[in-house]
């Protein structure tokens, strides 16, 4: 989901598919950097966002976005069933 019209925009904008992520601590996300992640299966995260950070394990909660755009979802210490959105 990204914010369109400027970055004090709050109008967002919803993605054009989504696919489930193989969490790999070598490969990146098979589509590229995804807009956000939806989390089907509660747990922990570590991703790489897009700016080539690496950021967690972070709690995430079912039923919940994490809106940071991701490059990879890291397979250590990732216990969450995520989706990423493109």
């Amino acid at each position: 989901m990204s914010l369109s019209g400027g970055p004090h925009s709050r109008q967002l904008v919803p993605g054009h598919t989504i696919a489930a992520v193989t969490p790999s601590d070598t490969v990146d996300l098979p589509s590229g950097v995804c807009r956000a992640l939806y989390i089907s299966t509660a747990g922990n995260i570590v991703v790489i966002t897009e700016s080539g950070d690496t950021v967690g394990p972070i709690a995430v909660f079912a039923g919940t976005y994490f809106l940071v755009k991701c490059s990879r979802v890291k397979a250590t210490s990732t216990t969450a069933t995520v989706w990423a959105i493109y």
